[in-house]
């Protein structure tokens, strides 16, 4: 068999080199071979050749990660121990792809592939926390943009499966992420991705397993950022409604209303303020008291406080016309 497919590789890899139009089905033969006759026949040096050449035809040629994800979640449940070799080789090929012209597409190709692979096939605990974290806090941490944004889907992607199948290692998914999110401004790309992976966090999973209240609190971390912007406050909008949905009762969550309320008064952010409003309303209700019955401020303080948020709102809806009767009246 393996002549055979020798001669279809080689025929393809021709193609390749000489960027001629290749069909995605003719590449299935990559993945056939790899997880078949190749760790059959070749030894790791070998093995670990021929992955990494197909790993930069394919990042060249913007070639899908399921050509490789498939195979791998075939061996992620016959032959973990060479899955495991095969990311060995792969975190140590991101290294090396550094001094390369073409590397940042190479390492997003295979952040992808991290991504599409624990999105498919049951890892084994062992493989992702001695490979795959490794491998994506490095990319978390890559000087390319493109690479990094590719890094926080990876992220989110196992996150959610260590959670879903509850797995110990999840635990340490997220002293990394939190170290990452606290040191460094991001971009509007890196924000929307972060917290797109993030609300998929919130959603509770199918056994009814409890909603993640670190991912709740790296959300609404996101919301005090100081770099806060229209294209922020658009995708941190869905995370926030799940959260309000699942969760309304974590401390973080109207603090973080609040501020983004601050924000979306004026300029472009405006276009959001009735989607915060509406959430900020649903936060601070009750769905099991009615709006009649719902507590006043206790204290002076609290009543000076919520005055004061009341005040900053409509000074900054209209800071040439405030009449402060209209004020106590929104109170009472």
């Amino acid at each position: 068999m393996k002549p055979i497919f020798i001669d279809i590789l080689n025929e393809l890899e021709q193609k390749m080199e000489k960027l001629d139009t290749i069909s995605l089905e003719s590449t299935v033969v990559v993945g056939i071979y790899l997880a078949s006759i190749l760790i059959a026949v070749e030894e790791g040096p070998s093995q670990a050749e021929f992955l990494q050449k197909w790993i930069v035809y394919s990042s060249v040629r913007g070639l899908p990660a399921k050509i490789f994800s498939m195979p791998f979640k075939w061996l992620a449940t016959h032959r973990p121990e060479v899955l495991s070799f095969f990311w060995q080789h792969l975190r140590e090929f991101c290294a090396s792809s550094c001094e390369n012209a073409s590397g940042a597409g190479i390492r997003a190709h295979i952040a992808a592939l991290l991504t599409d692979m624990v999105n498919v096939a049951d890892v084994t605990e062992e493989c992702m926390e001695r490979q795959l974290l490794p491998a994506l806090i490095a990319l978390l941490y890559d000087d390319d943009i493109c690479v990094r944004e590719a890094a926080l889907s990876s992220w989110g992607s196992m996150t959610r499966c260590c959670v879903v199948r509850g797995l110990a290692c999840g635990a340490h998914c997220w002293p990394p992420m939190e170290q990452w999110l606290g040191g460094r401004t991001l971009s509007h790309r890196e924000a929307a991705r972060l917290a797109e992976s993030l609300a998929l966090l919130v959603l509770p999973t199918v056994d009814d397993r409890a909603v993640s209240e670190q991912a709740v609190s790296l959300l609404c971390a996101l919301c005090h950022h100081p770099t806060l912007s229209a294209e922020w406050v658009s995708s941190l909008t869905p995370g926030l409604q799940l959260a309000v949905h699942h969760c309304r009762q974590h401390p973080a969550i109207l603090p973080a209303l609040r501020k983004l309320e601050e924000s979306v008064q004026t300029g472009a952010m405006s276009q959001y303020k009735s989607s915060i409003e509406a959430l900020l309303n649903a936060a601070g209700s009750d769905v099991s008291v009615s709006p009649r019955d719902l507590p006043r401020p206790t204290t002076n303080l609290q009543a000076a406080q919520e005055v004061g948020r009341r005040v900053t709102q409509i000074f900054h809806q209209s800071k040439t016309n405030i009449n402060l009767q209209n004020i106590f009246k929104k109170k009472t």
